[in-house]
Parts: structure tokens; C-alpha cells; sequence
């Protein structure tokens, strides 16, 4: 049946590297689509497992992209040029969209001009596609101007969803893709949201979109953070912060990096538990509370870490133990 011609075409990029054994659930989620004008792009960034030939196996219903590995960011790139709609979404290859996903974020977007993004939070499953009774993430989901915000508090100002939960306008895509590639190996998503309140308004629905596969190779998803994590995520902290702040001096407004390192308490928990007094703290420690920290990510509520916290509180100077002691009860 030909279909509108008002009716936005969706592209549905799908982020593929040695995913094999998840890929033909994405793909089958992809293809499964209730808006009627969908096009599925799978990304292959040199996997060396089964996965191209899952890819192959679905034939001319999906635009394959073949490439040398990467990263995340490279598959991002290759994706965008390789597809056409007015609204893109990157769909993890582990990840798998609900039917109405595309739909739903059509009609927002096509609705509203001036949204650079539209969010929902993703269910989520076990390693077989099983519920796990939760959804990412636990908090409520921003909607609107959020520009201001950005400026103030820096590229964690508010809350955000992993990858598949996101759907793109092309308007905003065109203005910050290609991705810097070798910067964005990893989180490229992170570049994605953290500019998109720069370019437009934000709309987000509370219903899931996608189930997020936990399988314990997630790069958002652990069971705990320990050391290693806070690490990574400083550093991912930063890179995005110095990206952040050049796309607004592009666009003629003020950044200052070093106040939104100030401002965000998940980097003075970090600074306290990496650095006290110029030494490592005690692992085990550490990793309780920063582990606390994370699985509080899926909850309404921040009760889960206090006790825990305490370990790095004791440890901390007088002034900085009250800050943070605010921080952790939620009160920004």
C-alpha cells in the first residue's frame, strides 16, 4: 500500500561487532516495526564471530554495511551516511526495539520541528531475553529546553538513556555527524545526547521503547563498579566535557569545563575515593560504595547508597563529607 508521503521514513541502524549470537533478535526487532516506513541498516564493525553471517541470512530486507573494526563511533559514521530517514535510531545489536518504538517517535518528531531527540527507557531482560523486573534508567525522563542546563551543569546535567533508547532527527545528525571517530571508540551515544540539547528541545515517553539486554559484557550495565570503572568513567567525563564545550563555542556560547567537574557529584565521589591524600583507597571499600552509586542508576531512589557511603565519608575532610552527604541524598 503506498503510504503518505507525510509519513517520515525511520532508519533503524544497528551497531554490530561480534555480537553474533544477539544479532538476529535486533534485526527481527528492527524488521518487526509498526510504522509503515522503516529501513534497517546493520553496521558490521569487523566482526570475526557468526555475525555477517546473520547478516547475510536476511538478505536484501536489511542495507548491510561491511567495514574494518573501528569502533563505536566509526559504525555510528558509517551508519548515518548509509542511511536515508528523516529520523534515526542506533540500535544496540544486543538490544531489541519494541514494535511501536519507531511510531512512537515519529509522531513526536514529525509533531514538533524542533526536537533534535526523542527518549524512552528501555525494560530490562536477561542474557536470553528474559525479563529481569526493572527499567533502565529509574528516574524520570527530561523533556524540553534543556540547553541552559547543559551550559550550567556540563554533559551529565540530566538524565539520560543507553543507546537504543534514543531516536534522532537527520536535522540534528547532519549538524554534528561524522563523530571525531578514534575520540568516540567507545560511547559514542554519550557524544550524541550530550550535544543534542545544544541543537533542539528534548521530548521523552515514560513507556520503554527497547529491551536492554544484561549480559555482563554491557559497557553501560555491571553488577558493581569497582576502581577500574570510575576510572573510565572520569576519562569519559572529560572527553565529552572538552567536546561539549567545543560545539558551544561553535555556536557562540559560554562553557566552563572546570565548573561542571565542580558541579557534578558523581566526580567529587570519584576524587575522594580515587585521591585521598594522594593514595589509593581500600578496594573493598571503594568498590561498596561506588557499586552502591551504580545500582542506584535503576532505582527511584537514592536510600540504596547511604550506608555504604559512609566508608567514603569517614574518610573525607569535614566540608567535603557535607557536600557530598548532600549529594548522595539527592538533594543537587
Amino acid at each position: 500500500m503506498e503510504q503518505p508521503h507525510d509519513t517520515p521514513l525511520v532508519s533503524i541502524v544497528i551497531n554490530n561487532f561480534n555480537y553474533g549470537r544477539y544479532l538476529g533478535d535486533a534485526i527481527a526487532s528492527a524488521l518487526a516495526q509498526t510504522h509503515p516506513r522503516t529501513e534497517v541498516v546493520v553496521v558490521d564493525d569487523g566482526s570475526t564471530d557468526c555475525s555477517r553471517d546473520v547478516i547475510a541470512g536476511h538478505g536484501d530486507r536489511v542495507i548491510a554495511v561491511l567495514k574494518e573494526n573501528g569502533g563505536q563511533g566509526s559504525a555510528v559514521n558509517a551508519g548515518f551516511a548509509a542511511c536515508s530517514g528523516a529520523i534515526v535510531n542506533f540500535l544496540d545489536a544486543d538490544d531489541l526495539l519494541e514494535a511501536d518504538a519507531a511510531a512512537r517517535a515519529a509522531a513526536a518528531l514529525a509533531a514538533d520541528p524542533g526536537l533534535s531527540q526523542w527518549m524512552a527507557p528501555l525494560w530490562m531482560v536477561d542474557a536470553d531475553g528474559r525479563p529481569k523486573g526493572g527499567i533502565l534508567p529509574g528516574h524520570p525522563l527530561p523533556h524540553g529546553e534543556l540547553g541552559r542546563r547543559l551550559l550550567a551543569f556540563g554533559p551529565w546535567a540530566h538524565q539520560v538513556v543507553p543507546t537504543s533508547g534514543n531516536f534522532w532527527s537527520r536535522a540534528y545528525l547532519e549538524r554534528v555527524l561524522p563523530m571525531p571517530a578514534e575520540r568516540f571508540r567507545i560511547g559514542a551515544d554519550e557524544y550524541l545526547y550530550s550535544l543534542a540539547g545544544l541543537h533542539g528541545r528534548i521530548a521523552s515517553d515514560p513507556r520503554p521503547a527497547a529491551r536492554y539486554r544484561c549480559h555482563g559484557a554491557n559497557a553501560y550495565w555491571r553488577a558493581a563498579a569497582g576502581l577500574d570503572d570510575v576510572v573510565f568513567d572520569a576519562a569519559a567525563f572529560e572527553r565529552i566535557a572538552a567536546t561539549l564545550a567545543e560545539h558551544a563555542a561553535r555556536l557562540g556560547l559560554q562553557a566552563d569545563p572546570e565548573a561542571w567537574t565542580g558541579r557534578d557529584w558523581r566526580q567529587q565521589v570519584r576524587r575522594v575515593v580515587l585521591n585521598r591524600a594522594g593514595r589509593r583507597p581500600d578496594r573493598p571499600a571503594a568498590d561498596a560504595v561506588l557499586g552502591a552509586v551504580w545500582r542506584d542508576q535503576t532505582r527511584p531512589t537514592r536510600k540504596a547508597i547511604l550506608f555504604p557511603a559512609v566508608a567514603v565519608l569517614l574518610a573525607a575532610p569535614p566540608g567535603l563529607a557535607v557536600g557530598l552527604g548532600l549529594r548522595l541524598l539527592g538533594r543537587r
